[in-house]
């Protein structure tokens, strides 16, 4: 019988791969603005693909050039669509949870690759974040100005949500794993305790 916490496992699989997906196929990672002398405002939207200017309501997007000082980004980018594959591959998992689990098959194993997958996904999201970060606050001084002045922007907050969510669920089922399994094992133990005392019991009688 499908229990309500699985089906809900299995629907922050789906949740966290929407959420890490639009975070790293749009550019806001962080952003910066700046208002001339004349009224113009200048703002400046930094992905990790692209990047996208806006000249008052004028907007044009360029890809990144991920070379030079800018190279960094390649290892973000790396860890980050490896999450992507993580999260892909869970979400069938996720199907199969449930579809196991409405017919009362045994989805333990399930569970496990359900942990050790989103967890992971989870983890590598952060970890990618954490980088783009740090390497953001340590750019040259001719980058000063995006890591001075800037702001984190939505899309990062998206896939800092997808890794989080990820994370604390794959947690969570191993956790919930882990507390079946000591019960199973408290119960096998009790039951042979029981058949002991009886045992002696019968001995004592006779």
């Amino acid at each position: 019988m499908l229990h309500p916490t699985e089906a809900v496992f299995s629907f922050l699989a789906f949740v966290c791969f929407g959420l890490h997906v639009t975070g790293i196929c749009t550019a806001d990672w962080w952003n910066l603005s700046e208002q001339f002398a004349n009224g113009t405002v200048v703002s400046t939207s930094f992905g990790i693909w692209w990047t996208r200017t806006c000249i008052d309501d004028v907007c044009s997007s360029t890809s990144r050039d991920l070379t030079g000082e800018l190279a960094w980004l390649l290892g973000v980018a790396a860890i980050e669509t490896i999450s992507v594959v993580l999260y892909a591959l869970a979400l069938p998992v996720a199907v199969m949870l449930v579809y196991r689990a409405v017919r009362d098959l045994n989805v333990d194993v399930l569970k496990k690759l359900y942990v050790v997958i989103l967890s992971g996904a989870g983890a590598v999201i952060l970890v990618g974040i954490l980088l783009f970060v740090k390497k953001k606050a340590g750019l040259t001084e001719r980058f000063a100005m995006e890591t001075k002045d800037g702001v984190a922007g939505w899309s990062l907050a998206l896939s800092s949500a997808g890794g989080t969510i990820g994370l604390l669920a794959g947690v969570s089922m191993g956790i919930s794993l882990f507390c079946k399994t000591k019960e199973y094992d408290d119960e096998e133990e009790n039951a042979e305790k029981s058949h002991e005392y009886w045992q002696q019991k019968h001995k004592e009688v006779n």
